[in-house]
């Protein structure tokens, strides 16, 4: 009966190392997991870095290009009202 008691108590015990066992390996791979994660985020994060640094290259050129519009749109509308004879105006 003792016997008996002691190879059932080993047991458990070798089931619960068991358990034990695939537990951490679990947590291990989905720490490697978790690490694959991180690293895909980041390039993802890096990716997008770049793509806002060309957003906002591209939208300075857009207002450089429209602030140099409107320079050019108001010299030439300034021209068209001094070219216009006086008795024309209102």
């Amino acid at each position: 009966m003792v016997a008996e008691e002691r190879l059932v108590d080993l047991w458990a015990w070798r089931m619960k190392d068991i358990i034990c066992k695939q537990e951490r390996d679990r947590e291990r791979d989905l720490s490697g997991a978790d690490q694959e994660f991180r690293d895909r985020f980041l390039a993802l994060e890096k990716m997008h870095l770049g793509a806002q640094e060309w957003h906002v290259a591209l939208v300075a050129r857009a207002v450089e290009t429209t602030e140099e519009d409107c320079w050019v749109l108001n010299t030439v509308l300034t021209l068209v009202v001094a070219s216009v004879p006086p008795t024309a105006l209102p």
